[in-house]
């Protein structure tokens, strides 16, 4: 093996190391994200107060979404604020609470 192959090869290595990198780097953002995303799933959509097993009781409804029992209480109609879905059940979200 002479000189140039050897620094092709470790040209290469570097390459890949870097690429290796860049991967790293770019699941690390992924993860960060997902947690943002998370993170934003702890509060009431309508007062963005977070929700407790106290005041601000997360409560489901029909349609898959979740809000604090404060605000479903002061709903002039019983549709949901973000789909327009009719509300005919509510249930109390124990995982968020």
């Amino acid at each position: 093996m002479d000189i140039r192959q050897n620094e092709t090869n470790v040209q290469a290595t570097n390459v890949q190391a870097t690429n290796v990198q860049a991967t790293n780097v770019q699941a690390t953002n992924v993860q960060a994200t997902n947690v943002q995303n998370d993170a934003s799933k702890l509060h009431c959509p309508i007062c963005y107060n977070c929700f407790n097993n106290k005041d601000n009781i997360p409560f489901f409804l029909n349609c898959g979404h979740t809000f604090c029992k404060c605000c479903l209480d002061q709903l002039a109609q019983r549709y949901c604020p973000l789909c327009n879905q009719f509300i005919y059940s509510k249930t109390k979200n124990f995982i968020l609470c």
